[in-house]
């Protein structure tokens, strides 16, 4: 029971099923905070600076590519994020919370990471296994299922081919040293 703990908070699907961005009906702002101990609670500013929640642990999410995500460091003590592919928004780390929506193609067309769950197109380079944390709490659902075989492609099965004309630098030549 601990394990099935560790892997999956209680605070996780009300996260995932949260509504951020929306307004809030008592202070007209955007619910930007979610509350651990309240569970599904989804907070605007005018609500954190409340009376209800001053010992609660509050995350707060941030859009980064017309998606909602968290920092990795306020989310890194509470859950295992080390299979997510990290992002940059804004010189902060970041994770996204829902997988990322199809209609958006990534840059990197010929990327051999793919997110296990649902297939996104990961980071050159990258270790990560899932876009996102639903992605990943998905797949440990499945799990507790079957167990799954991991497949590896080989980067030598893609062919590298390069559509310049010519190098892009010339011969590197030492300066003389006088």
């Amino acid at each position: 029971m601990e394990e099935e703990h560790k892997l999956k908070p209680c605070w996780l699907m009300p996260l995932l099923q949260a509504k951020f961005y929306s307004l809030c009906e008592s202070h007209d702002s955007k619910n930007t905070f979610f509350c651990l101990d309240c569970m599904g609670l989804v907070l605007c500013e005018g609500c954190l600076k409340g009376k209800k929640h001053p010992h609660h642990q509050i995350l707060q999410v941030y859009k980064a590519s017309h998606q909602v995500a968290i920092k990795i460091g306020d989310l890194r003590k509470l859950y295992d994020i080390s299979d997510i592919q990290p992002y940059i928004n804004n010189d902060s780390k970041v994770v996204f919370i829902n997988k990322r929506r199809k209609t958006e193609q990534p840059y990197y067309f010929n990327s051999i990471a793919k997110c296990e769950t649902c297939g996104w197109q990961l980071l050159p380079g990258t270790t990560s296994m899932y876009c996102s944390i639903e992605c990943k709490s998905k797949d440990k659902e499945n799990w507790k299922k079957e167990p799954k075989k991991i497949k590896y492609e080989s980067i030598s099965n893609q062919s590298l081919h390069s559509y310049r004309k010519r190098s892009r630098k010339g011969i590197p030549r030492r300066s003389p040293l006088f």
